[in-house]
């Protein structure tokens, strides 16, 4: 609006600074051509007041205010649902719409800037995420390569003792093997459940003819690979023959392959866990391997 662009800065806020400025910015409240985001800082009545909006905004009342939880969350995971902008601010605050604050302090290398606003670095708002999404946080933040399985760990030792940080470590523990989804973090614990002694990896990759292919958990001495897949994955035609020409490559290097329904190992825990020592011992036998030296008694 024409009767406020002296005022509107260049990120599209008005901060009135005068008396006289304060007074233009009160009618304009009242008249409806203006809106508050945060106490003193304002925007248009045209502008959707949207989580982006309201994170720019901090800078211009509280600059070492720090955004936390998801709404930090969002440089990495953009689809990540934000109810409330929430951040750690000194002293008492009064509540504001679409915020939430909290006086909880972090070390200065746990604190990153972006676009001028101070915010939880990946590692730290993907733990601090786990309390909604639980592990799907620490899948989604390797997945992206948003952060690693170190700087997790470096945030978990920061913050130890704190309320939350035992969560994280449990976490952690089953994110050892870099799992990217819900399902294959789940197969991991399952392997690991089932006493298996021969050495696996995870994301293990496979030169095809096609290209480089990367095997969800793979026993390379075995040659033998598991796999979790979900309905949603192989319900297209073009995922469903590529999984069918990777499987014949593999087959054809002597790999061989087990696939997993994702629901099955989700809540199939004790069927899961002896399927795969059957299959491990199976495969031991085909390389004339005694089972004694790969799998625990159980």
């Amino acid at each position: 609006m024409e009767r406020f662009a002296d005022l509107i800065r260049p990120d599209g806020f008005i901060v009135p600074t005068t008396r006289r400025d304060h007074q233009r910015v009160r009618r304009g409240l009242a008249r409806g051509e203006l809106v508050s985001v945060l106490p003193g800082v304002h925007v248009l009545a045209a502008t959707t007041v949207d989580t982006t909006v309201r994170i720019n905004a901090l800078r211009h009342v509280d600059p070492d205010a720090v955004v936390v939880g998801a709404a930090a969350a969002l440089v990495w995971w953009p689809e990540v649902e934000v109810p409330v902008v929430e951040a750690t601010r000194r002293g008492q605050r009064r509540a504001v719409t679409g915020y939430r604050w909290t006086k909880a302090r972090f070390p200065d290398e746990l604190v990153v800037e972006h676009g001028g606003v101070r915010m939880a670095s990946p590692a730290l708002s993907t733990l601090q995420l786990t309390g909604v999404h639980g592990g799907n946080a620490v899948d989604e933040a390797l997945r992206r390569r948003a952060c690693t399985l170190h700087d997790l760990w470096v945030v978990h030792d920061l913050l130890v003792g704190r309320r939350g940080t035992r969560a994280w470590r449990d976490l952690l523990h089953d994110s050892r093997d870099e799992p990217w989804s819900p399902a294959e973090r789940i197969f991991h614990r399952r392997y690991r459940e089932a006493g298996c002694l021969v050495a696996h990896q995870t994301n293990y990759p496979v030169a095809l003819d096609s290209g480089l292919v990367f095997l969800d958990l793979a026993i390379p001495d075995l040659q033998l690979s598991f796999e979790v897949d979900g309905y949603e994955t192989h319900k297209q035609k073009g995922a469903f023959e590529w999984d069918r020409d990777r499987g014949t490559q593999l087959a054809g290097l002597n790999w061989h392959e087990v696939r997993w329904a994702a629901s099955f190992v989700m809540f199939q825990g004790a069927a899961t866990r002896r399927r795969i020592r059957a299959i491990i011992a199976a495969r031991a036998a085909v390389f004339g391997i005694p089972v004694g030296e790969v799998l625990r008694p159980e």
